[in-house]
């Protein structure tokens, strides 16, 4: 019986299947970071989307364009609103007034009141201002720059206290005080002086401020400003 022996070019066929088969094998089986040379695998190799945060160290990676003055951003709730990040620290204070915030502010219901008036000489009891609810300062000149007159009329519809002081002038009225002065009664607050300024506070039948009044004139003109609480 005849053996029948591969050929050379059987063997060599044979040997290359075998090398081919166990490279595949290896392929397979045997492919880790260390089989890979750096940076050999091109992004386009990698599934898109496949990469997520447990892949990536987000410590490492460059800062964002265009994201610098993000970082100065007090807060990032409504920062995706925001035309620029780069003044979102100055919006701290968008709230407040002179740094304070609302509540370090008294809500009340003070009015004031102020007018300014020239009185023809020898012109007596010009209007010079009316506080709605308190009552009404007129004005007069008898007859020459040292002879300025203010008066106060009451018109609070009640009995009002009157506590008065002068300053750089003589000639004020209320000295101490006035108490009980009726509605419709008048009382000189500033008599025959050349210049100087008058306080005055008006107290009701209770003991409640009504008003503060500052008067003050220089020769036969005459200023008043008034802080009411009507």
């Amino acid at each position: 019986m005849t053996r029948l022996r591969p050929s050379p070019a059987m063997l060599v066929a044979l040997l290359a299947l075998a090398v081919a088969l166990g490279g595949s094998a290896f392929a397979v089986s045997g492919i880790d970071g260390r089989s890979l040379a750096d940076r050999s695998v091109p992004a386009a190799k990698v599934k898109r989307n496949a990469l997520g945060g447990t892949e990536i160290n987000e410590a490492r990676l460059a800062r964002v364009p265009r994201a610098t003055a993000a970082l100065r951003a007090d807060t990032a709730t409504s920062a995706a609103t925001a035309t620029s990040a780069a003044v979102a620290s100055s919006a701290v204070n968008a709230e407040k007034l002179g740094g304070l915030v609302p509540s370090a502010f008294a809500r009340g219901d003070a009015r004031i009141a102020q007018a300014a008036l020239t009185v023809p000489n020898l012109a007596v009891e010009q209007a010079l201002l009316t506080i709605a609810g308190v009552g009404r300062i007129t004005a007069s000149c008898g007859g020459g720059p040292s002879t300025a007159l203010v008066t106060f009329t009451n018109a609070s519809g009640g009995p009002l206290n009157l506590v008065g002081q002068a300053y750089n002038g003589s000639g004020v009225q209320l000295s101490p005080n006035v108490t009980g002065l009726g509605d419709g009664q008048a009382v000189t607050l500033a008599l025959a002086r050349a210049a100087g300024i008058s306080t005055v506070s008006a107290w009701d039948a209770d003991r409640a401020l009504v008003a503060d009044l500052v008067i003050a004139n220089q020769g036969c003109r005459f200023s008043a400003q008034v802080f009411s609480s009507r």
